[in-house]
C-alpha cells in the first residue's frame, strides 16, 4: 500500500474514532435522561410514593384551612417555603424550620434547625437531643408556629399509638428510678 494512501486513511480513521467516541458518550447521556424521565413519570403517577403518612391541620389559619392534608415523606424538611417537602405557610414558621426522619418501629423524629423550636404533645423541642427523645407517633400533635398538626401514619407501618408510647416511656422511667437487682 502506498504511503500516501496509508497517510490519508489514518487521518480519516482518527476523525472516525473521535466521532464514534462522541456518539457513544451522547448515547450514554440519552439513556440516563430517558431513565430519569421514566422514574419521574412513575413517581408522579403514584402520588403517595415515599409518604409515611399525613399531617392533618387542626388549627385554622389564613394560609392553611382546617382539615387540610399535608403528605409526610420518610425524610424531608418542614418549612414555609415551596422548596420544603412539607410546606406550612403559617405565621411563626421559618423558611426551613425542622427536618423529619421516619424510623420504623420508633416513629417520626423531628430535628429543629438552629434557632427554631416546636411543641410535640405538650413537650417543647428545641434541639436535636429533644427531637430524638420525643418522636412523633400515630395521632401525635405537632405545634409549629401558629399551626397545629396531627400526624396520621399509614396502616402497615410499625409505630405505636401515642398513648401506648407514653405508657411505655413511663414504665421505662419507673424502672430507671427503682432498678430491680438480682440476688
Amino acid at each position: 500500500m502506498p504511503s500516501q494512501i496509508y497517510e490519508i486513511l489514518s487521518l480519516m480513521m482518527r476523525y472516525w474514532f473521535a466521532a464514534l467516541g462522541v456518539l457513544i458518550v451522547l448515547r450514554a447521556f440519552w439513556w440516563l435522561w430517558k431513565d430519569h424521565r421514566s422514574r419521574e413519570k412513575k413517581r408522579r403517577s403514584l402520588p403517595d410514593a415515599g409518604s409515611i403518612g399525613e399531617f392533618v391541620v387542626e388549627s385554622d389559619c389564613a394560609a392553611l384551612p382546617q382539615d387540610t392534608l399535608l403528605p409526610v415523606p420518610a425524610d424531608g424538611t418542614l418549612g414555609s417555603v415551596r422548596s420544603c417537602d412539607i410546606v406550612v405557610p403559617a405565621r411563626g414558621v421559618s423558611p426551613r424550620h425542622l427536618d423529619v426522619m421516619f424510623r420504623n418501629g420508633y416513629g417520626l423524629y423531628i430535628i429543629p434547625w438552629r434557632g427554631c423550636s416546636c411543641i410535640v404533645d405538650g413537650e417543647t423541642v428545641a434541639s436535636r437531643k429533644d427531637g430524638m427523645a420525643h418522636p412523633l407517633q400515630h395521632n401525635s400533635i405537632l405545634e409549629v408556629g401558629q399551626a397545629r398538626l396531627r400526624l396520621r401514619v399509614f396502616a402497615g407501618l410499625d409505630v405505636e399509638d401515642v398513648r401506648a408510647y407514653a405508657e411505655r416511656r413511663e414504665d421505662e422511667d419507673d424502672e430507671q428510678e427503682n432498678p430491680q437487682y438480682p440476688d
